[in-house]
């Protein structure tokens, strides 16, 4: 029991880092696309609410965090037009 115990406080740690780091890279990409297109934070947030922008950084976030800004951005703002089309 004190093994499943110990499994279970590392995994709950593990998921609360990278929930940490997906909050952290979700507003780092929201604050620099807001930058990049001269949106204001609310402006830039409601955009990434209404196209699925947030649900496509999460989901995507494996392979996003490996990029270049310029290229994650790049990448939402092909997922943004795609989806006001």
């Amino acid at each position: 029991e004190a093994l499943y115990q110990q499994f279970e406080i590392n995994r709950n740690r593990q998921r609360r880092e990278i929930q940490k780091e997906l909050f952290e890279f979700y507003t780092y990409c929201l604050e620099n696309y807001a930058i990049r297109r001269g949106l204001s934070g609310m402006q830039a947030w409601v955009c990434f609410k209404e196209t699925g922008t947030d649900d496509f950084v999460v989901n995507n976030f494996d392979l996003l965090h490996t990029q270049g800004m310029d290229y994650i951005l790049d990448e939402i703002q092909r997922f943004i037009d795609k989806r006001r089309k």
